[in-house]
């Protein structure tokens, strides 16, 4: 009989995946060297669905599939406010080198949502004003 020991698997949350038919996406390098990838479904200004990738370890994966999670039911303005320190509330606890899992999740949700913010904007027609949240005082 297969272990999954054995063959060096790991149990990867549900919301581990690449997600066709997303309407945004994010990408982003850490200085890690991880990547992590978010999807996002926005309908009528809201996440409906989420998923995520990480090449990372097993701390950066949990941070990704808690960004996503975190991220469902959120409009724009909600999920530019979240924060590393809510995705390891959201986990629980992470060891103190791993923090920059939660960084690194957290500016992969950021890159979805100017992904899709920025593009319907585009497509709207709405040309060069600047969203709320990019107005500089």
């Amino acid at each position: 009989m297969l272990n999954a020991v054995n063959m060096g698997s790991r149990i990867v949350p549900a919301n581990f995946g690449p997600m066709r038919g997303a309407n945004a996406h994010g990408k982003y390098n850490g200085p890690c060297g991880d990547t992590m990838e978010i999807w996002l479904r926005v309908m009528d200004g809201k996440v409906v669905q989420a998923m995520f990738t990480s090449d990372g370890c097993q701390h950066s994966i949990h941070c990704g599939s808690a960004a996503a999670a975190l991220s469902l039911g959120k409009s724009r303005e909600q999920l530019e406010a979240i924060t590393p320190e809510d995705v390891v509330a959201q986990i629980d606890s992470l060891p103190v080198n791993h923090q920059h899992c939660a960084l690194l999740a957290v500016r992969t949700l950021n890159q979805a949502v100017k992904d899709y913010w920025c593009e319907s904007q585009q497509e709207s027609g709405a040309g060069s004003a600047p969203a709320p949240s990019e107005i500089k005082e």
